[in-house]
């Protein structure tokens, strides 16, 4: 069974992600935070 490292050592760039999907999975990571604690706020209340 071949893990994730195993998979990065071999360099077949499946697991290399592209800048624009770094920040494209950070800003969406960012909007879904902020979601959540909209969410909880507002149940709170």
């Amino acid at each position: 069974m071949k893990t994730l490292i195993h998979f990065k050592g071999h360099g077949n760039g499946y697991f290399h992600l592209h800048p624009q999907h770094v920040v494209f999975s950070l800003v969406a990571s960012f909007v879904l935070a902020v979601l959540a604690v909209l969410v909880l706020v507002s149940s709170a209340r």
